[in-house]
């Protein structure tokens, strides 16, 4: 019966997971640049296999069930779509546009839908600057062209070049302007995830209230003996 309990117990924590999972990517499907996350897993039997060569087996301590083994991004790209803004980028390859956030310190974005601040700066629709290479990107009421490798002109001379962080460093990308990308979710996938789940959570709680009840009762008959 603890065996059972555990699988259960497993099982509900996994699907409770992957559920709050898909309902933030269905809350963000219009988000722009929003990448999509799954929770992955394996299999008892999988992780029963991953420990056949360790040196020491703990009786009594095996896994069971549904065993969460991180969370996954998905990082392709969203579909790209145009704009009448002269101040929407979209990245067409990996990487991240490079904010400075209130505190000073550097956020990562994907979502190119910049504006100009009162200060002239250009930020996000937070507030944040958008950084070049030289740091914050001054605009004021000029006219903004950058190219395609992300070079940036203000009224037709050269002021700096987006700073685009990628994990392997250096971008070999392109910078798409009047141009923004969509999330990667797709709500009706996401949609049929979320049913699969829940019915597999439903499936675990009424097995739980058996189980609970056959304990309940092999109590009970060992109290009358």
């Amino acid at each position: 019966m603890d065996g059972t309990i555990r699988v259960i117990a497993t099982g509900l924590r996994y699907r409770t997971q992957s559920i709050n999972i898909i309902a933030n990517n269905i809350a963000n499907a219009n988000t722009n640049g929003f990448k999509r996350s799954e929770l992955m897993a394996g299999e008892f039997e999988a992780y029963l296999s991953s420990r056949i060569d360790a040196e020491v087996t703990p009786i009594g301590n095996e896994n069971r069930g549904v065993q969460a083994t991180g969370v996954y991004t998905d990082q392709r790209r969203g579909d790209l779509y145009l704009t009448d803004s002269m101040f929407d980028f979209a990245l067409d390859g990996d990487g991240s546009f490079t904010l400075e956030g209130a505190g000073g310190g550097q956020l990562l974005t994907r979502d190119g839908h910049f504006q100009v601040g009162a200060d002239g700066y250009l930020t996000d629709a937070r507030g944040n600057y958008v950084l070049g290479e030289n740091g914050r990107i001054y605009v004021g009421r000029g006219y903004i062209w950058v190219s395609e490798a992300g070079n940036i002109y203000i009224n037709g001379r050269l002021s700096d070049r987006f700073r685009i962080t990628t994990v392997a460093g250096g971008y070999s990308g392109r910078v798409l302007q009047r141009c923004l990308e969509r999330s990667n979710v797709r709500p009706l996938d996401e949609m049929m995830k979320m049913i699969e789940d829940s019915r597999a959570f439903q499936t675990y709680s009424q097995v739980a209230l058996a189980a609970d009840k056959i304990l309940q009762k092999t109590v009970t008959e060992i109290g009358r003996v």
